[in-house]
């Protein structure tokens, strides 16, 4: 950053992360400061709530897995911190998986209850591969992946359509 604003036209600097869009390097600053999201991610500071899915009589039909995350003093991170600090350190893809498989091994404590995962599918390029470390992790804990629902979440805009439905 020194560098670019010492030796360069910084109103001509623009950085990219991963395939995401180019953006003016003044936004830079704003992917160091999300640095902590690196290790809530390689430590796993998360973990699950059940939240009950009902039917019309009250009957409890699923349990959908809401990830909650921690800081490193054992405070609450909350989702509208986190996933706007991932989706600008270029992290949506790590944390979204990090949250799948979490979800899976608090599935399994359902013992054959249908339990809803949460995914951000602008993170997942390639369904068949991205969604196949989840799928092996629910049969290596004896959780029939047919009672797994993989849910779309609400927060990303989604501009492939087509790429959503092979999903």
């Amino acid at each position: 950053m020194d560098f670019c604003r010492d030796l360069l036209d910084i109103d001509h600097v623009v950085f990219r992360i991963n395939q995401e869009a180019w953006k003016p390097l003044e936004e830079m600053p704003q992917v160091f400061a999300t640095e902590w999201i690196d290790d809530v991610i390689k430590n796993e500071r998360l973990f699950c709530h059940y939240q009950p899915i009902v039917d019309v009589d009250e009957n409890i039909f699923a349990h959908e897995m809401l990830a909650r995350f921690q800081n490193e003093d054992g405070s609450m991170i909350y989702p509208n911190e986190i996933f706007p600090a991932a989706k600008i350190r270029g992290r949506l893809y790590a944390l979204d998986r990090v949250c799948r498989m979490t979800a899976v091994k608090y599935a399994a404590a359902l013992k054959g209850g249908k339990g809803f995962i949460n995914f951000i599918p602008t993170s997942i390029y390639s369904p068949e591969f991205c969604l196949q470390s989840t799928i092996s992790l629910s049969q290596q804990l004896g959780i029939d992946p047919k009672s797994l629902v993989f849910e779309v979440v609400e927060t990303e805009k989604v501009e492939d359509l087509e790429h959503l439905k092979k999903f």
